[in-house]
């Protein structure tokens, strides 16, 4: 695993190589199962099991590397998958919920776009590159962490892994 920490137009980590040939081929079969809801996204949130434990223990780990404390009252780890169909666009420029402390949006298809990271609500800064097994994590609880996402030009379906650290477990 690498990453680089970058700070424009705000603070957020470009990491690669996040899992193992063997654990990312796990996460892709297990995305590929899942359903795509044309004109729409489609999220699965995984609560428990293999993949869960895996995933948490990971994240941890980054996290360590990067001096994010996981520990304490209060800190959860939660993860969803998400899919989506090629050319759909979220029109919604946001920051994350405030619940979430950490948020890491994982490349899991062969292709895909990056992550929309925008100065001010309104102000596009630039595009992450599309990484499979590796992608963009930041820190929403900033409030400035303004970014959105799409699928334009995409040949095939959008697929994430979306691993948070969240402050509650209705988030």
């Amino acid at each position: 695993m690498t990453f680089t920490k970058v700070t424009e137009p705000w603070n957020h980590w470009l990491v690669r190589d996040f899992l193992t040939e063997e654990d990312f081929a796990k996460v892709k079969e297990y995305s590929y199962s899942l359903p795509a809801y044309t004109g729409d996204t489609y999220c699965d949130r995984v609560t428990e099991g293999v993949l869960f434990d895996m995933l948490q223990s990971k994240l941890f780990d980054l996290c360590a590397e990067i001096g994010y404390n996981t520990t304490g009252k209060g800190k959860y780890f939660a993860m969803e998958f998400m899919t989506m169909e090629p050319d759909y666009v979220y029109k919604k420029v946001h920051t994350d919920n405030p619940a979430k402390g950490l948020t890491f949006i994982l490349g899991v298809s062969d292709e895909g776009t990056g992550t929309k990271l925008y100065s001010d609500k309104t102000t596009y800064h630039s595009t992450t590159e599309w990484a499979q097994n590796g992608g963009t994590m930041f820190n929403p609880s900033t409030n400035t962490s303004w970014h959105c996402f799409d699928a334009i030009g995409c040949s095939e379906i959008r697929r994430t892994l979306q691993l948070f650290i969240v402050n509650k477990l209705d988030y």
